[in-house]
């Protein structure tokens, strides 16, 4: 470890230890409180990339995390610098993403500390009162000598565990103080998970007594780096596996187990398999409603099995079986340790036909059909997907085009896919897919609803000067089309606030783009070359934006009402269709009554 000199400038020493723990580049927008920390880390040698909102940098350093799993570094000014850093600080909570937020506060001496006036110093607020309940860590330092144990103590935090964002403000006085280091600057501090060789056998024994076992795939999996070992698992179950939102990416969709997404507009086929299991091992998620529906009766009677970090999310959401507070990738190395000692025995021929038939029958554009509803959306989004380089990301924004990518994208190969799903912040894919892009180089797709475009267009300017490989996809209904659906549904077709009769507007993002200094297209779904000029997109130097102008209702299908179970979404499927499920799953129990499943397995674990 390097020998530090005593006596520091303390913004100095922040830079420094950062760059010690391999931070090379820094996020945020300048303001007068934070001037001497970004001096620091520029003079140091690092990059400083000033975005044009606050929330612009937050959602970047969100993306690029999401992608290759380091912590990232924010920095802003007091007051509104930091205010506007709440959506993304909470975005990075719910998402798990660790990120290290350094706001500059007003000097202490302009503090008003337990004054009851509201303010004294220009711009000063109480941020750290603000973000505490949505961070894992969040201090105002008082003192300067505290900073190098602060710092120390928050990237630990920060990456402890299940990862999320700290908050370390700091008043402009202090980051400008001599301060007294450490000799030698030290590593975070972080916890090692294990597993008992009795949990790992107790979860075989479930599995091979199941007779419709299924995997879910979380964030967790994710977050853990974990697809090699998820992969050699399942090379040898060969157990079908289902994904939630955030889960998906996580493994190759064209692996001969993967079935599908599952959720409240996950692919029938998916969700069928997930109500229709006898036994569920949940690897990295916490199982929320819009994963298993509300209605939970169905779930009652199975083995659930969940591995997760996080302790406080195990049976919150639905009861398990059996839990395992552990690293997922720490996990599956004992798991695939005990497999290659001793293979599991594990007969599911007829459920992988059950499911089989079922993903034949019910196929993303099927669902449409049954719908009567336009379908050139989810043509576009597979053809997106066709032409995606083998080590793209797509990044997804919120609402209709986030379900219908998690519905339609196919991934392959080293492709990623990134989206927010906790705090669903609409917005977060343009600056999410400039940072994926800027830090690792990957070609990047952003795609967009007219909505969420509006939220952060600004960015396109960074992307403009940057010239990042970012390709901007906007499908433009004239609508904020998931809230018109909900409307339609419960709200008796009254549209406020949703299209361009009752309040909101679109306009033209080709031109805005281009304004900018990025070059851009216009497609329109009822152009007879809509098919080339999507070619012609993916074949020009990016940056680049194609707008999509969709004139027609956009729906995304299938849908869960709040009162069904899951696996029985929006539209209803004919009764013929219903006629051969049932004689898929009349086969499919001739299987179950064969075996009690999961005694086996309490049998052992109790033994």
């Amino acid at each position: 470890m390097p020998l530090l000199a005593r006596n520091v400038k303390a913004s100095d020493y922040i830079a420094d230890y950062l760059k010690s723990l391999g931070i090379k580049t820094v996020y945020g927008y300048t303001g007068g409180a934070i001037t001497h920390t970004i001096d620091s880390f520029c003079t140091r040698g690092m990059r400083f990339r000033n975005f044009n909102h606050e929330q612009g940098a937050i959602f970047a350093a969100s993306g690029a995390t999401k992608v290759d799993h380091q912590l990232r570094v924010i920095v802003v000014t007091s007051g509104p610098g930091a205010t506007n850093l709440i959506t993304g600080i909470g975005e990075a909570y719910f998402d798990s993403v660790p990120i290290l937020i350094i706001s500059g506060q007003v000097n202490t001496y302009d503090f008003k500390w337990d004054k009851k006036c509201r303010q004294l110093g220009f711009q000063e607020t109480d941020i750290v009162s603000v973000v505490r309940p949505i961070t894992k860590y969040a201090k105002l330092i008082d003192d300067a000598q505290q900073i190098p144990a602060e710092l120390h103590r928050a990237v630990s935090i920060a990456l402890d565990g299940r990862p999320g964002p700290v908050v370390l403000d700091i008043p402009m006085n202090l980051q400008r103080a001599d301060i007294d280091v450490p000799a030698e600057m030290p590593a975070p501090t972080l916890t090692d998970t294990t597993v008992k060789d009795a949990d790992i056998e107790y979860v075989v024994k479930c599995l091979e007594s199941a007779k419709a076992p299924l995997i879910l795939l979380g964030n967790g999996c994710k977050i853990a780096e974990a697809r090699q070992e998820l992969l050699k698992m399942m090379d040898k179950l060969h157990i079908p596996v289902v994904v939630s939102l955030l889960g998906k990416g996580s493994i190759p969709e064209d692996h001969a187990d993967f079935l599908g997404f599952i959720g409240s507009y996950g692919n029938r086929y998916a969700n069928i398999a997930l109500a229709k299991a006898d036994t569920i091992l949940v690897l990295g998620s916490r199982l929320d409603s819009r994963q298993t529906g509300n209605k939970r009766d169905l779930y009652k009677g199975k083995t659930i099995v969940q591995v997760d970090i996080d302790n406080d999310e195990i049976g919150v959401n639905l009861a398990v079986t059996k839990s395992l507070l552990v690293d997922v990738r720490v996990f599956l190395r004992a798991l695939n340790g005990r497999l290659r000692r001793a293979p599991a025995r594990i007969a599911v021929d007829r459920w992988n036909d059950f499911l089989k038939r079922l993903r034949s029958t019910f196929t993303p554009m099927s669902e449409l059909v049954r719908a009567k509803a336009e379908s050139f959306q989810y043509e576009a989004m597979q053809a997106i997907s066709d032409h995606m380089a083998s080590d793209a990301v797509a990044c997804a924004d919120i609402g209709q085009v986030q379900m219908i990518a998690a519905q339609a994208l196919s991934l392959r190969e080293e492709q990623q896919f990134v989206t927010s799903g906790g705090m669903a912040p609409m917005g977060y894919a343009l600056p999410a897919a400039i940072g994926i892009a800027l830090e690792t180089g990957r070609k990047t797709i952003s795609i967009n609803g007219d909505g969420g475009m509006q939220m952060n267009i600004q960015e396109i300017n960074i992307l403009a000067k940057m010239r990042a490989p970012v390709l901007i996809i906007v499908f433009d209904n004239k609508a904020l089309g998931m809230i018109k659906q909900f409307q339609e549904l419960y709200f008796d077709q009254r549209y406020y606030g949703t299209d361009e009769k009752n309040g909101y507007f679109s306009c033209d993002f080709a031109a805005i783009a281009e304004a900018y200094g990025v070059p851009a297209m216009r497609i329109r779904h009822d152009d007879p070359d809509w098919r080339q000029k999507i070619d012609d997109a993916f074949s020009r130097k990016w940056p680049f934006l194609v707008h999509i102008t969709l004139d027609y209702e956009t729906k995304v299908f299938p849908k869960l009402r709040f009162d069904r179970t899951i696996d029985d979404p929006e539209p209803q499927i004919a009764p013929e269709e219903q006629s051969l499920v049932d004689g898929f799953l009349s086969a499919l129990d001739e299987g179950k009554k064969e075996a009690k499943g999961v005694n086996a397995a309490d049998a052992y674990y109790d033994g």
